[in-house]
C-alpha cells in the first residue's frame, strides 16, 4: 500500500495552490524569510521530487483551463518548478502545443514524455509535391493504408529539430529516456522525416529507454534505430509497422522489448530475438488499439524451437493466445516466472512454478492491476477495474477469498494516490468502493481495511470538490462502514457531510448525509479546523427542510440526532444576530427563514 509520506502531502498542497491561483497569496506571509535566505530569488526553492510530483498533479487540470487561466497557472510554474522528469504524453490527452514546449525549455531533464506535437506547425515538413504527383497517380491515398502499407505522407515532422532547439545542453547530454508514443493519430499522419533516429541518436547519447508506439519505423529505419542507441535497456515498438526484427540483436543490453500489434512477413524476421542475452521482459500484448486479429508475431514466437535465456515474464495482454501456444512457450522457457494474459483465449492451461494473471480469479485481477500500475497504463487499469467490479458481483459470497478481499482494498487505495489526477480511475475507484462497502462484505475486513474505505471514500470526495469533477461518491455505503468503527476521523467525516448538505441549496438534503453526520455527532470537535470554511447558517436553514413521510418538520429523536449542530454556528445568546438595518432578527426553522425576534420559534425549542 502506498502511504503518502509528508513530501507529497505539502506537494500536493501546493498544487492545489498553483491550480486555484492562491500560490502568490500563500507566499506573502513566507516573503521576508525567503528573501532574507535567498535574496536572488522571489520564490521559494522546492526539492526535484517534489516539482515532479506538483508537475504530474497540475499538468492534467492544464488541459482543461483557458487561455488566461493557462498563462497564469505556467507563469508560476515555470518559477517555481526544477524538474527532472516531464510526462507530456498521456493516452487521452496526447496533443501538446508550442506553450507545453516551454515548460521544458529550461528544465535540465533524465526523462521525457513529449507526447504528439504535430500541431506545432513550425516543425513540420512538406514533401515533394512531385512525389505526391506521382502517388496519386498511382492510386495510393495518403491517408488510406493498412498495416503493411507503405507510408505516403505529405507532410513529415521534424523531431529531430524539435528536440535540438527546447532541450538545455544538460538535458541533452543526461536525457535517460524519451518517450515519442502517438496513441490517437494513425502513423500515416505526419511520420518523422526521414533517419530521424540518427539525428536523436547523436544527440542524446545516454539514452537508455525509448518508446515510438504508434509511429512509423517502416523499411530501414528500425534498423537504423537498433545502431543509433546500442546502450538501450527498454525499447516499445509496438503498433509501428515495423515487419521485420532484424537488427535488433545490437541491442546487447536490452532486458524490456514491447512488440505488441506488429505483423512480421515470415518466421525468420524474430529470429535476432532470440539472440538477444539480457532480455527479462517481452510483451505482445495488443493494448494499444492495434488489430490484434492481424498480428501473427505471438504465432510465430509459439512455433519457435528457439529460447531467451533470461526470459521471466512474457506479456499476451489482448491477443489471440490459446493454451496450446502458451504450453509451448512455457515449456521452451523455464526461466519464466510470470505470464500477464487479460483478455486472451487462455483459460485452462496452469504450469508449476509459473503464474497466470488473467481475468478469472480475483488474486489474478489485483496482481494485473498491480502490474499495470507499474507499467503506468491507465487505459488497462480503468478496463481492468471494470471487468474486476463485474466479476466480484457475479462471484458467490462464499467463493471470495478474505485475504484477497483485503487486498482489493488496500489496491483501491494505492491506485487513488498514485492516479488522483486521473478522472476516469477515480469514477471507476469511487464504484468499486461502494461495492466493497455493501452490508454483507464488511465482515471481511479488519479495523485496517475499514478506515482504508473511508479514508479512499473521503480523498475521493475532496479531490472531486477541489477539482470540480463529476463524481458523487454514496453515502449510504459510507455510513456502513461508519456504523462497524467505533473510531475515525470524526471531523473530517462530519465536515465532508455537511459540505455536502450545503451543497444540495436549495434542494432537500439527502437523508443519507444527515446520517453520516448523525453516526460520527458524539465524536466531534466544533471547534476543529475542518469547520471553518463551513456555511453555518446555510447549514442550519438546509437541516430546516428536512421533512418526514408526512410533510412535517422532523423532530428531536434518536436516529435524527444530527439537529444538534446549531451549537456549530456561532452566534449570539437565543439564535439571534442583527440584520443590516441593526435589526434583532431570529432563525424560525419551521418557515425557514430570518424573521423579527416576535417570529414563533418553535422550530428551535423542538431542537
Amino acid at each position: 500500500m502506498d502511504v503518502p509520506d509528508l513530501l507529497k502531502i505539502a506537494a500536493r498542497k501546493i498544487a492545489y495552490y498553483i491550480i486555484e491561483g492562491n500560490f502568490h497569496i500563500r507566499l506573502q506571509l513566507k516573503t521576508k524569510m525567503v528573501s532574507e535566505k535567498y535574496p536572488h530569488v522571489d520564490y521559494p526553492i522546492l526539492s526535484q521530487l517534489a516539482c515532479n510530483y506538483i508537475f504530474q498533479l497540475v499538468k492534467e487540470v492544464r488541459y482543461r483551463l483557458d487561455e488566461q487561466k493557462l498563462a497564469r497557472i505556467d507563469e508560476v510554474l515555470l518559477k517555481v518548478l526544477c524538474l527532472s522528469e516531464v510526462d507530456l504524453n498521456d493516452q487521452h490527452y496526447s496533443n501538446i502545443f508550442k506553450k507545453d514546449l516551454e515548460l521544458i525549455k529550461t528544465q535540465n531533464l533524465f526523462s521525457l514524455g513529449l507526447g504528439d506535437a504535430v500541431n506545432i506547425r513550425e516543425y513540420r515538413v512538406e514533401k515533394d509535391p512531385r512525389m505526391m504527383r506521382r502517388v496519386h497517380r498511382a492510386g495510393i491515398m495518403p491517408n488510406n493504408h493498412t498495416d503493411c502499407d507503405p507510408i505516403m505522407a505529405q507532410y513529415y515532422f521534424d523531431i529531430g529539430k524539435l528536440l535540438e532547439e527546447n532541450l538545455t545542453p544538460e538535458t541533452k547530454q543526461k536525457l535517460i529516456s524519451l518517450d515519442l508514443s502517438k496513441y490517437i493519430r494513425p502513423r500515416s499522419e505526419f511520420p518523422f522525416t526521414r533517419n530521424w533516429t540518427q539525428s536523436i541518436g547523436q544527440m542524446l547519447p545516454a539514452l537508455c529507454s525509448l518508446s515510438v508506439i504508434g509511429q512509423n519505423l517502416e523499411g530501414d529505419e528500425f534498423l537504423r534505430l537498433c545502431g543509433n542507441f546500442p546502450n538501450l535497456r527498454k525499447l516499445n515498438i509496438s503498433k509501428t509497422g515495423v515487419t521485420n526484427l532484424r537488427g535488433i540483436s545490437s541491442l546487447k543490453f536490452l532486458q524490456d522489448l514491447s512488440i505488441g500489434g506488429l505483423v512480421m512477413l515470415n518466421t525468420n524476421c524474430i529470429d535476432e530475438l532470440f539472440e538477444l542475452p539480457d532480455l527479462k521482459k517481452l510483451s505482445m500484448s495488443g493494448q494499444y488499439k492495434c488489430n490484434c486479429c492481424r498480428s501473427n508475431t505471438i504465432k510465430f514466437f509459439a512455433e519457435s524451437d528457439k529460447v531467451i535465456q533470461k526470459l521471466e515474464l512474457f506479456d499476451c495482454t489482448l491477443t489471440n493466445t490459446t493454451d496450446p501456444m502458451l504450453r509451448r512457450i512455457v515449456e521452451r522457457h523455464p526461466t519464466l516466472k510470470r505470464i500477464v494474459a487479460n483478455y486472451s483465449s487462455v483459460r485452462y492451461y496452469s504450469p508449476n512454478g509459473v503464474e497466470i494473471w488473467n481475468n478469472l480469479s480475483l488474486h489474478s485481477f489485483l496482481c494485473s492491476i498491480r502490474y499495470f500500475r507499474e507499467v503506468r497504463n491507465s487505459s488497462m487499469i480503468c478496463r481492468i477495474l471494470f471487468n474486476f467490479l463485474d466479476f466480484i458481483h457475479m462471484t458467490e459470497l462464499e467463493d471470495l477469498n478474505e485475504m484477497d478481499m483485503r487486498g482489493t482494498v488496500h489496491e483501491l487505495y494505492s491506485l487513488i494516490r498514485q492516479y488522483e489526477y486521473h478522472h476516469n480511475i477515480l469514477e471507476q475507484v469511487d464504484i468499486f468502493c461502494a461495492n466493497m462497502a455493501e452490508e454483507n462484505k464488511i465482515h471481511f475486513y479488519s479495523l485496517y481495511e475499514k478506515r482504508l474505505l473511508i479514508d479512499s471514500f473521503l480523498f475521493i470526495k475532496e479531490v472531486s470538490a477541489k477539482r470540480r469533477l463529476n463524481i458523487y461518491p454514496s453515502w449510504k455505503f459510507l455510513n456502513n462502514v461508519l456504523e462497524t468503527v467505533e473510531q475515525c476521523d470524526a471531523d473530517r467525516v462530519a465536515s465532508n457531510a455537511m459540505q455536502s448538505i450545503i451543497a444540495d441549496y436549495p434542494s432537500t438534503p439527502a437523508p443519507e448525509c444527515i446520517r453520516t453526520v448523525d453516526l460520527v455527532l458524539d465524536r466531534i470537535d466544533p471547534t476543529s479546523h475542518h469547520y471553518k470554511a463551513l456555511n453555518k447558517f446555510r447549514l442550519i436553514y438546509m437541516l430546516g427542510t428536512v421533512r418526514d413521510s408526512l410533510g412535517k418538520p422532523v423532530k428531536r429523536t434518536k436516529p435524527m440526532r444530527v439537529f444538534h449542530i446549531h451549537f456549530l454556528v456561532e452566534q449570539p445568546a437565543g439564535n439571534e444576530f442583527q440584520n443590516d438595518m441593526g435589526e434583532e432578527m431570529a432563525w424560525d426553522f419551521n418557515n425557514r427563514h430570518w424573521g423579527a425576534d416576535d417570529q414563533n420559534d418553535e422550530g428551535v425549542a423542538d431542537m
